[in-house]
Order: structure tokens, then C-alpha cells, then sequence
């Protein structure tokens, strides 16, 4: 019997569906037609929902704002969405094209694999990117006289928090980009 060091393994590998998950989202936005990218659900109270092309850009932004949180290393990347409006207003996001979408999504795809293939033993750890960034906020409390203690005892978030919330964010977002596809016609079946 042949055993591994857990350790040791690529995250990707020892929590295989962490890749899946994020494939499964490029397959499904392969559905979004040009014609569909501006599509979004009309509700009979006027309620505001994102467009299929602004989940997508969505999901493209909260993977380089991941990507962005893990490192130091800066990337060219002009954010899709505005800022936030605040619950009760619809977001406003910049024009893009269907093939600049779709490559801002595929680029933000690339980017975030080199942290899924880090040492699983890396998880649980702080990365440069989260403890420069834990480090910048207590300099700017402690410049403010505020209480550092909570934040100190916390420490700096780790790759695996990072992860996870990036899936859990992304999940959401894709199975409603799957609903919207199928409301809208698309021939969006169970692509598992």
C-alpha cells in the first residue's frame, strides 16, 4: 500500500475538487454567448440583478482581488465593478466586450492555480500577501490610538481561509450564472 505525506501534496491534489470547482465555472461561462452577455432576469417588482456577463466579471473580480490579498506581486487589472452602492442600489460595472470578459476570466483563472498548487502543508499557513496586509492594518490603528490586541491575537489570515472563501464566493456565483443561462434558453445542462 502506497501512502503519501499529506503535507506534502499539492492542495490541488489532497482537495481535488478545489480545481473542479473552478473549471466547472469556466464551462459554464463557455454558454455565455455575446448575444447573452448583457441578459439579466427582469423581476415584477424591478428588482436589480447582475447581468450574465457581470457575474462573470464579478467572479473575474473577486479572484483578483484573492490573487491580489495572497501576494505581494502586482497585476495590471482594472476592476469590473464600481463602488459598492450599498444594498439597496444596483452596481454599476465598466463596458467590456465579450472577448475581454471572457479573457479577464480565463486570466483570472490562470493566476489564482500557482496558490492551488502550493504544499498542502502551506493551508493553514499566512501568506506574504496576508501578513503584509495584517501588518498595514494594525500600523493604521495603532496611528489611530486604537486597541491592536484582537487583530494581534487573530493574526494574518491564511492561503486556506483564502481559498475557501473565494470557493464558497464563486460557488454561489456560478450556480446563478447556471439559472440565469437556462432562464435565458442556453442549452446549459448538468455538466458535472
Amino acid at each position: 500500500m502506497t501512502t503519501h505525506n499529506t503535507a506534502e501534496m499539492r492542495i490541488c491534489d489532497a482537495i481535488w475538487s478545489i480545481g473542479v470547482m473552478l473549471d466547472y465555472t469556466q464551462k459554464i461561462a463557455g454558454f455565455v454567448t455575446p448575444e447573452l452577455l448583457d441578459w439579466r432576469p427582469e423581476f415584477p417588482a424591478g428588482d436589480f440583478a447582475f447581468s450574465l456577463g457581470e457575474q462573470l466579471m464579478h467572479i473575474t473580480d473577486i479572484r483578483m482581488w484573492i490573487v491580489s490579498q495572497l501576494g505581494t506581486e502586482k497585476h495590471a487589472y482594472e476592476r469590473w465593478a464600481g463602488p459598492y452602492p450599498g444594498i439597496d442600489q444596483p452596481w454599476t460595472f465598466r463596458a467590456g466586450s465579450h472577448s475581454e470578459v471572457m479573457e479577464a476570466l480565463e486570466s483570472s483563472r490562470q493566476l489564482v492555480q500557482p496558490w492551488i498548487e502550493r504544499p498542502m502543508g502551506e493551508l493553514s499557513l499566512p501568506t506574504a500577501g496576508t501578513v503584509a496586509a495584517w501588518e498595514k492594518a494594525l500600523a493604521a490603528m495603532r496611528e489611530k490610538g486604537e486597541d491592536t490586541s484582537q487583530l494581534e491575537a487573530k493574526g494574518a489570515g491564511t492561503l486556506g481561509s483564502a481559498l475557501f472563501f473565494l470557493l464558497a464566493h464563486e460557488n454561489g456565483h456560478r450556480t446563478v450564472t447556471q439559472t440565469m443561462l437556462r432562464m435565458a434558453g442556453a442549452p446549459v445542462e448538468r455538466l458535472a
